[in-house]
């Protein structure tokens, strides 16, 4: 029996990984009742499955109580299977008694690093089967955040439209995850404001929260961006322009961040980058993406979650 220890927070990394090894994957879950009863029933399924093409995830298993993580381990022990593959996802590493535990990692890039994000979102296109543009790949980037699913539903959408994606495809076909009701939201976020929370409330009451940690992801990155290249220079419409057009934002975004203001071309005396700087919002980066993976592990209530990282703003 080979057994692999998945550790990392890049969950679409190691659903590739998972189907290249086995063609046949099941999986136990924090929730299910009964684990030996549900283990015994599942590795009683191998026998269907041609060998070595069969195997068994372990999901979340780090979120697992003690005492279920103690009785999966030893339920696989009961069973002598050499090409019987289990797989443990983890999001940190854990101590294992088994020595021959094998441990792999997945690791989603750091929010900042632009290149690496867009070198991701090509292998999820080659994963769908479509050839996608640089420019497409930011623009799949600005419109649907650092997700890795939600990338690979929008592309495996447009690819039955188009073997060849670009940004005018996904211009056309792609929505961006903004809605215009968020808006108040990011404001009180860029200028630190007292009434953040109670804005957040009423937001999070109509909004889906893995959509407002996308969206203020999104936000903050586009601050972070800012914030590593702007160094106190006098703000003109042409700085801002080029950030557009360097960090593929918009322009409105940039004079939001900067603080320019279009109607009078004057300086807005509270400027979120004078409020920030790039320590605190790459802590944000950091809080948000791990909450994101606290949210769809079930681990965090999805609105006292964001409560929670919002308020450390104030």
């Amino acid at each position: 029996m080979k057994v692999q220890v998945l550790v990392g927070n890049d969950s679409y990394a190691k659903e590739l990984y998972m189907r290249e090894q086995v063609g046949h994957l099941l999986r136990v879950r924090r929730d299910d009742p009964d684990k030996p009863a549900l283990l015994k029933r599942i590795i009683g399924t191998k026998g269907f499955f041609p060998a070595e093409d069969f195997g068994l995830c372990a999901v979340t298993f780090g979120t697992w109580k003690k005492n279920d993580q103690q009785i999966f381990l030893e339920g696989l022990q009961s069973f002598d299977y050499a090409d019987l593959v289990v797989f443990i996802d983890v999001v940190n590493p854990l101590r294992f008694p088994q020595k021959r535990f094998e441990e792999l990692h997945f690791e989603l890039p750091k929010p900042w690093q632009d290149r690496e994000w867009v070198n991701a979102v090509f292998e999820i296109a080659r994963s769908v089967g479509v050839n996608l543009t640089t420019g497409g790949a930011r623009e799949l980037l600005k419109r649907l955040g650092q997700n890795k699913w939600s990338i690979h539903n929008e592309l495996s959408k447009l690819s039955l439209l188009s073997k060849e994606i670009d940004v005018d495809l996904i211009e056309t076909e792609t929505p961006p995850l903004e809605p215009v009701q968020l808006e108040g939201l990011l404001r009180a976020v860029a200028t630190r404001s007292k009434d953040l929370t109670s804005v957040a409330f009423e937001v999070l009451k109509d909004h889906d929260a893995l959509l407002v940690v996308s969206v203020l992801f999104g936000f903050l990155r586009d601050l972070y961006l800012v914030l590593t290249h702007y160094s106190g220079e006098r703000v003109t419409w042409e700085l801002v322009k080029s950030y557009s057009l360097m960090f593929n934002t918009s322009a409105s975004r940039i004079a939001t961040l900067l603080g320019y203001q279009f109607k009078g071309s004057r300086i807005s005396e509270t400027r979120p980058v004078d409020l920030w700087n790039v320590d605190e919002v790459e802590d944000m980066l950091i809080a948000l993406q791990q909450l994101e993976m606290s949210i769809k592990n079930g681990e965090t209530e999805p609105r006292l979650g964001i409560i929670g990282v919002l308020s450390e703003i104030l």
